[in-house]
């Protein structure tokens, strides 16, 4: 028996898959601003915080909608990239400007000093839409 034989017998599964059909690739691409040397669970608290803003505001917006469930049909991808340095997130930031995101602005309470940009995630994008200068950064 594999695992998805065995989930599937749990009431909640089912919510967790995508039903939908996968018209067009969309993937999500987070920055972490290697620049700050955040712990690894700091970067996965970064993380989270990111991709529950995007949530939260992709739900409160009908046509963000359809694409956070064409997101999720197509798997859910999310590529996690790094800027060497502050200085190199914000020359992406200033190409990107036309695409929708979130900043994660740091407290400085445990790693990093106050109002430090941590990391960016921009809204599903189209696979055949990433811009060069997103394509062009290193895996985390």
């Amino acid at each position: 028996m594999n695992i998805i034989d065995i989930l599937s017998e749990y009431p909640d599964f089912s919510e967790s898959t995508a039903m939908e059909t996968c018209d067009e690739d969309y993937r999500i691409y987070i920055l972490v601003n290697k620049q700050l040397n955040l712990s690894p669970g700091k970067v996965g608290a970064q993380v989270g915080h990111g991709i529950a803003d995007i949530v939260e505001n992709m739900m409160a917006d009908k046509r963000n909608r359809k694409i956070w469930k064409q997101y999720k049909a197509c798997g859910s991808t999310k590529i996690v990239l790094k800027a060497k340095t502050t200085q190199e997130l914000i020359s992406v930031l200033d190409q990107t400007k036309h695409l929708q995101k979130t900043y994660v602005i740091d407290q400085g309470r445990t790693q990093c000093p106050p109002d430090s940009l941590t990391v960016v995630v921009y809204y599903p994008i189209p696979f055949q839409k990433v811009p060069i200068c997103i394509k062009n950064l290193s895996l985390y």
